[in-house]
């Protein structure tokens, strides 16, 4: 959950009121730092690794293969039941590692290569990128790629290929050389991700290990993002917002001098000391003019920005990306929007859409947040609540 006294004492030092929040706010870059660490993933990791987790597969009986259901609810892939796989997050990104063989976080980090491998890449993409034609993407993609590998003098190079289908979806087929290390790569987009699949083996050992890397690359498929269960409508914030939630979640509300909060979680909480890892909360803070020096001529507009320059002025010390950020209209009147990741205090990565909506001094925070590994997952009950959400009139 964000500490919001924290960024209110980060924000003391806007005092500029000028500033109006625009429509076409420039977006982070969200390839780039992914893509960086992705040339030491491609020599088969080389360099060290951020977080690694090691999870268990699902055994298939008597196939020799493994069924493994991505916990964000995306996709489901094959895999040799023998095979190990490593989960690695980053701020909007998720990358999957099946491995021949186990391997350790020590050896990823020291540089020891697997046989063979299959990883699978989902990147929340900006705006602008998600509006680029599919294959110009992937030239990007791997332009870049290139360029990074020659920075560090390291051999690459790829040859865009035709468009096939798996399991229904167009992915674009690219065949890489890094090396003594041959990676056959198919990328596409999906829902705001970009996704890749790729395989990787020494090039001396790869023909062994082919059948089981396309067997997996080619099961690979997209699943249904499960339907949202029954939902109710609560009012909160001192009365004045309603919105709709998961009828089956947890709602707890805490009032203080400065600030009205309820939270809506999947986990229960009974008591301030609790965390919950999937939920919603919505803040009312009265009037900013607690927190802030504020002239009595101040617009709403910059107030607005000022407290979205305050929610996000740790981003770069956590790792943080901010995507899709816009103005909107609710309930008549100003508010922002914007969606981003970020490193949390205990080292997990935290995925959250954000609405902070104003009404003169006063500011109406809504916070919509799961792990990385699991906001697809959520997402559709996220936009139904935000959706939903209508400010009620003080009489």
């Amino acid at each position: 959950m964000t500490n919001y006294r924290a960024a209110f004492q980060a924000a003391l030092f806007l005092d500029d009121f000028g500033i109006m929040v625009k429509q076409d706010e420039p977006e982070y870059n969200q390839f780039q730092p992914g893509w960086e660490r992705e040339v030491e993933m491609r020599k088969l990791f080389l360099g060290t690794l951020i977080f690694i987790v090691s999870m268990e597969l699902i055994a298939a009986q008597k196939t020799g293969t493994s069924v493994f259901q991505d916990p964000g609810k995306v996709f489901s892939i094959k895999v040799p039941a023998d095979w190990h796989m490593l989960y690695i997050p980053f701020s909007g990104e998720r990358t999957f590692v099946f491995s021949v063989g186990k391997m350790t976080s020590e050896e990823m980090a020291t540089g020891s290569n697997p046989k063979a491998l299959v990883l699978v890449k989902m990147v929340r993409m900006s705006s602008a990128d998600s509006k680029l034609a599919l294959k110009d993407v992937a030239a990007r993609y791997f332009k870049y790629l290139q360029e990074i590998y020659k920075q560090k003098n390291l051999p690459f190079t790829y040859k865009i290929g035709e468009s096939v289908k798996i399991k229904g979806t167009v992915y674009v087929k690219t065949r890489i050389a890094a090396g003594n290390t041959a990676i056959r790569s198919f990328v596409t987009t999906h829902g705001g991700l970009f996704v890749e699949l790729e395989s990787q083996a020494d090039k001396k050992t790869e023909k062994s290990f082919l059948p089981a890397l396309q067997q997996a690359l080619y099961s690979f498929q997209f699943q249904n993002i499960p339907v949202p269960g029954p939902e109710r409508t609560i009012l909160c914030a001192g009365n004045q917002l309603q919105l709709k939630v998961p009828s089956a979640w947890f709602v707890r509300r805490e009032r203080s001098k400065d600030a009205d909060q309820t939270f809506v979680s999947r986990e229960k909480v009974e008591k301030p000391a609790d965390i919950f890892h999937v939920g919603i909360t919505i803040n009312l803070f009265s009037d900013l003019r607690n927190f802030w020096k504020i002239d009595k001529q101040a617009k709403e507009a910059s107030l607005l920005y000022n407290w979205y320059q305050a929610m996000n002025s740790s981003m770069k010390k956590r790792n943080g990306r901010i995507y899709a950020i816009s103005s909107q209209n609710i309930s008549g009147l100003k508010a922002v929007s914007w969606e981003r990741s970020y490193q949390a205090d205990d080292k997990s990565y935290i995925q959250e859409y954000h609405l902070s909506i104003i009404r003169r001094f006063s500011i109406f925070d809504i916070v919509l947040e799961a792990p990385v590994m699991e906001f697809e997952r959520y997402r559709p009950i996220f936009d139904t609540a935000i959706d939903s959400i209508q400010i009620i009139r003080k009489k």
